[in-house]
């Protein structure tokens, strides 16, 4: 395998034999998070990736057996609230582009992925997790509400039913869950399945695989467009709250958060309506 970038979170190579480049996520030491500097690198990436058509796949893996804990929540903490939103946007444009790259765009996510990270693989053309792999949308009991796809989305891509109970649980999914959903397409023991799957790919006629992922997306693509606005007014409106920062405090110091209770939502919200009415 050859390597093509130089990046400081990313390894990127390119398998010659079936065209596949491989995309391993490299932040070992914070558990490879997603970061500020992580979602610029993949922006760059995947923008190249796009203009080069004779790429038959893009395999998305980890440096570590676990694919990623999610936000780089120490990172988050140092940023205001616009600035994460911002933050948020982008990568919700990043998931969002995967659907539309030519390529088959896979996922391995090893032992599992929590938070964003989950969230991130649902643009993904086929997921991938090894056999009792750990995967939660466990976004609300971090103070947080899926910004990036992980509610419009995934909702597109598996029953509506499954995709509010993970999310309103944010228990891990179980196998039978994950597989019947679709959502894995394949929990495997040893990675050489996967392998199989870029072989298969680079056999298949190029502008035939192109156009039928095309055609797949125009079937979602009105769901997945209403999605990306939505998700982002009601993740600002969440994140005001400040229940997030709650959160990462709560971590540090190996204590149970205390969120805001809805009756301070509420009192809050009365509070707005009734400054307004006075202006």
């Amino acid at each position: 395998m050859a390597s093509i970038f130089n990046y400081n979170t990313l390894l990127v190579d390119l398998q010659k034999e079936t065209r596949t480049v491989t995309v391993t996520l490299n932040r070992p030491e914070a558990e490879n998070s997603f970061s500020s500097e992580m979602i610029f690198e993949l922006e760059t990436l995947f923008s190249w990736v796009a203009s080069h058509m004779e790429i038959n796949s893009v395999l998305l893996k980890s440096s570590t057996d676990f694919f990623s804990t999610g936000w780089d929540r120490r990172e988050l903490s140092k940023m205001t609230d616009e600035k994460i939103q911002r933050l948020m946007d982008r990568l919700q444009k990043i998931i969002y582009s995967m659907f539309f790259l030519p390529q088959t765009v896979l996922i391995d996510m090893g032992t599992g992925a929590r938070g964003i990270a989950a969230e991130f693989s649902v643009g993904a053309d086929l997921r991938f997790a090894r056999e009792n792999a750990v995967v939660q949308f466990d976004h609300l009991r971090k103070g947080l509400i899926p910004a990036c796809g992980g509610i419009g989305f995934l909702g597109a891509i598996v029953p509506p039913a499954m995709a509010r109970k993970w999310t309103m649980t944010s228990l891990p999914l179980s196998e039978n869950d994950m597989t019947s959903t679709g959502f894995i397409s394949e929990l495997y023991r040893e990675t050489e399945i996967i392998e199989r799957y870029l072989e298969a790919i680079s056999e298949q006629a190029p502008i035939a695989r192109i156009q039928a992922k095309r055609s797949m997306l125009d079937t979602i693509l009105p769901q997945i467009e209403k999605a990306r606005e939505s998700e982002k007014d009601y993740a600002l409106a969440g994140m005001s709250m400040g229940d997030w920062r709650k959160a990462v405090w709560a971590e540090r110091d190996d204590l149970k958060p205390e969120f805001t209770s809805a009756k301070e939502l509420s009192s809050a919200l009365k509070k707005e309506r009734e400054n307004q009415m006075s202006h």
